[in-house]
């Protein structure tokens, strides 16, 4: 599943990889670019619908639904700091258009930046946080 298989998921979410253990209480690793590893754990896994798991003080949970031939794909992330809240939506925004990409078979489109400023100010007014 491309939310829960580590090979799935680092093609994707590039260019930080990934790998987790897919199973409650298996660990998750973060490995970007230039930093060192950040480390999580697996909070809840149901193969195919649902993984959740730590990433440093925050939580992050996907649940895939049936919907007829297609399904809805729900993203939850709990985010510990309000100050970090924009740059979050703004990392979200990214690696959810090269999950679309992705899924539809496409060249993952990766950005040359970890986060584009304009997209972050874009959240950063939604959101009325702080700068």
């Amino acid at each position: 599943m491309a939310v829960s298989d580590s090979e799935e998921i680092s093609t994707w979410w590039a260019p930080t990889r990934l790998r987790l253990e897919p199973r409650r209480g298996g660990k998750v690793t973060f490995l970007a670019p230039g930093e060192p590893p950040a480390f999580g754990e697996v909070l809840e896994f149901d193969e195919g619908r649902t993984i959740a798991f730590t990433w440093d003080a925050d939580i992050v949970r996907w649940q895939v639904e049936p919907d007829g031939d297609a399904a809805v794909l729900t993203l939850e992330t709990t985010v510990e700091k309000p100050e970090y809240l924009a740059h979050c939506a703004a990392g979200w925004h990214t690696g959810l258009r090269q999950l679309c990409d992705y899924l539809a078979g496409q060249p993952v489109r990766t950005p040359e930046q970890s986060l584009d400023p304009a997209v972050v100010e874009h959240y950063r007014q939604i959101l009325r946080t702080p700068a």
